[in-house]
């Protein structure tokens, strides 16, 4: 079984949950099943952008977890404008595409991943972390997202967060 990573500057503390690929395989599995896509990912952040500034993520892409934070957390316009969003509004949704298709990271993200369409949310708990969602698909297949689909993979993100936010626990 792998175990997570901890990374730590001066800005950021950063959780790489690379122990969820074992633990979380079967609803992974499920859910990239459900929804045709090729990527995943799942982050939990305390204290957006401030002292004491955490994040907790996990993605289905390990190569693309590491290159991330080694050199892209801190350049990433999707990550801001659904975090910065979130924040405001409560929450946030934003198509790859309509966030900045053009950056180094966006481009760098879907090259290593191998996807080309994506889509992210984001909100934020009234304690004022955020949680934030990602699926990318290299071909998106809108029949294999219908609404009674919706339901079922709500079903299929419960276990995720559930182990997710009792382990961030854990960590901070």
């Amino acid at each position: 079984m792998k175990k997570h990573k901890i990374i730590e500057t001066s800005r950021i503390k950063v959780a790489l949950r690379k122990d969820f690929h074992d633990v979380l395989k079967a609803p992974i599995s499920e859910l990239l099943d459900l929804t045709g896509a090729d990527y995943f990912e799942h982050q939990i952040i305390k204290n957006y952008y401030q002292p004491n500034h955490f994040v907790s993520a996990f993605n289905t892409h390990e190569e693309w977890l590491d290159n991330y934070w080694a050199n892209f957390w801190d350049n990433d316009p999707l990550e801001r404008k659904l975090h910065k969003n979130a924040q405001i509004n409560g929450l946030s949704f934003c198509l790859w595409h309509l966030s900045d298709p053009n950056s180094d990271c966006m481009k760098a993200r879907m090259q290593m991943c191998r996807v080309f369409d994506g889509v992210a949310f984001a909100y934020q708990h009234k304690s004022g972390v955020l949680e934030s969602f990602t699926i990318a698909w290299h071909k998106f297949d809108l029949e294999r997202v219908d609404p009674k689909k919706l339901e079922l993979i709500q079903e299929k993100l419960v276990p995720i967060r559930l182990h997710h936010h009792q382990v961030y626990q854990d960590l901070k």
